[in-house]
């Protein structure tokens, strides 16, 4: 199932790339440092905040922009707020990963740790991801991988999740453009 959606993706990924007008186009590149925020739910639900750094390109046609690739590479903390199987109980986290968006799919994959500081025990889990990103707000679904079978906070397979990557300097030329 998953190796036929990721399938799919590519192939959307590989057809939208002709459409594009290239005869009246320009394009322009930016990168931003700033910050990541993301709330999600994999089984407990979660929140993360930590750093990004977004580079896109917008082609211009005419008098209308579209950002139709983006890649995000990000590293942040999370806190997953308690699993039913551990007693309501809070884990901590910290994840590093990459997206890529081409004109509104998203492909990405990040690596994550989790512990809750008192077992010692750090779960670490792979979370390969597809979805919609609309420039700066991106809406996935993952599914965590883990290292060993043992899942030892009950974490749930699947994830959904909307992040937000933003910075002064973005959010400076946006208002500059209007």
């Amino acid at each position: 199932m998953l190796k036929n959606l990721l399938t799919i993706l590519l192939l959307l990924l590989y057809a939208s790339t002709y459409a594009a007008d290239s005869d009246t186009a320009k394009e322009d590149y930016r990168s931003y440092a700033g910050i990541r925020t993301e709330i999600g739910w994999n089984e407990p639900w979660y929140a993360s905040l930590g750093f990004s750094y977004h580079m896109h390109m917008t082609q211009y046609g005419g008098t209308h922009g579209m950002a139709i690739a983006s890649m995000v590479y990000y590293l942040s903390g999370d806190v997953h707020f308690g699993t039913a199987n551990k007693g309501g109980q809070t884990f901590y986290g910290y994840k590093t990963g990459v997206e890529f968006t081409l004109n509104g799919l998203l492909a990405g994959v990040e690596i994550k740790g989790l512990t809750d500081f008192s077992s010692g025990i750090i779960q670490t889990y792979c979370t390969p991801k597809v979805g919609f990103g609309f420039g700066y707000i991106n809406l996935h679904y993952g599914y965590n991988t883990f290292r060993d079978a043992k899942n030892t906070y009950a974490i749930g397979r699947h994830q959904v999740a909307l992040s937000i990557n933003f910075s002064p300097k973005m959010i400076k030329e946006l208002k500059n453009e209007k």
